[in-house]
């Protein structure tokens, strides 16, 4: 019996969850994002990127070495590090991307965030061919993403 619920519970789990990606699809105002936890922010982008035609995978949040999704198409492994901040994000979330991504054999590096990069992350991220999506380019990359369908589509810019 008790096998029996647990497989329950793992299946409620998973419509919660899947109901949760359905309803992050629908959302691209900046202050419902503000609203959002870290943890729903990383969702929220990975139903977008995967709704775009991208294949998501999460990585384990007690050891997933500065890389919090990993995003593939036909052509590129992105790393991507999502930050959901209430003031501007600095220089060791492009660190911890750039070096995670060798763990995961990525091509390619990006961090998103609802909040400005400072002065000190945007050459680093630049060096570093590390993408940075923040709040002047977030709306604007989510419209985006909706419209590259394509899995072979590269990151909306």
């Amino acid at each position: 019996a008790g096998w029996c619920l647990r497989g329950l519970g793992d299946v409620m789990a998973q419509r919660r969850y899947e109901a949760q990606l359905r309803w992050y699809m629908t959302l691209s105002g900046l202050s419902e994002i503000d609203e959002m936890s870290g943890v729903d922010f990383e969702t929220f982008v990975a139903a977008r990127m995967h709704g775009a035609g991208w294949h998501i995978e999460t990585t384990s949040a007690s050891s997933d070495y500065g890389v919090d999704l990993i995003a593939t198409n036909r052509r590129d492994v992105v790393a991507v590090q999502c930050k959901r901040y209430s003031k501007t994000v600095g220089v060791r979330a492009v660190q911890e991307v750039v070096s995670g991504a060798r763990h995961y054999d990525s091509t390619r590096t990006t961090v998103v965030s609802n909040q400005d990069f400072t002065r000190q992350a945007q050459p680093l991220a630049a060096t570093s061919k590390c993408e940075l999506i923040g709040r002047d380019r977030l709306p604007r990359w989510l419209n985006q993403t909706e419209m590259h369908g394509s899995s072979n589509a590269a990151l909306p810019r």
